[in-house]
């Protein structure tokens, strides 16, 4: 049995949200936006290598990662490109539904 936890909200792909404010040199660290609020994030540029934006789209990212991964994450701050995509079938989403009947009970009655 695998614990899985839902993937860090600050990722898009395999690719970390950072604030705007920390790439100086991004053309979109012109733009205006409301200092008094929290500052805008963006994805740090050319981050996955030789891919192109044609492959980056067809692959299929874990939505939940194993603890491992998470725990790892916790301690280094980084999620290696290899532990973002799907190892087995089923593997996007790690549960089985299960549907059950249920009787019903007849109004006015205390159901025994």
């Amino acid at each position: 049995m695998q614990l899985y936890l839902p993937r860090p909200l600050n990722f898009v792909g395999s690719q970390p949200l950072l604030p705007l404010v920390w790439h100086e040199t991004l053309a979109l660290n012109h733009a205006m936006w409301d200092r008094t609020k929290p500052c805008p994030l963006t994805i740090q540029p050319h981050l996955n290598g030789d891919r192109d934006d044609e492959e980056v789209e067809t692959i299929k990212y874990r939505q939940f990662l194993p603890w491992e991964v998470v725990y790892q994450y916790l301690e280094t701050g980084t999620i290696p490109d290899k532990d973002w995509q799907l190892e087995c079938r089923g593997e996007d989403r790690p549960w089985i539904v299960e549907t059950r009947s249920h009787n019903a009970i007849e109004e006015g009655t205390n159901g025994t």
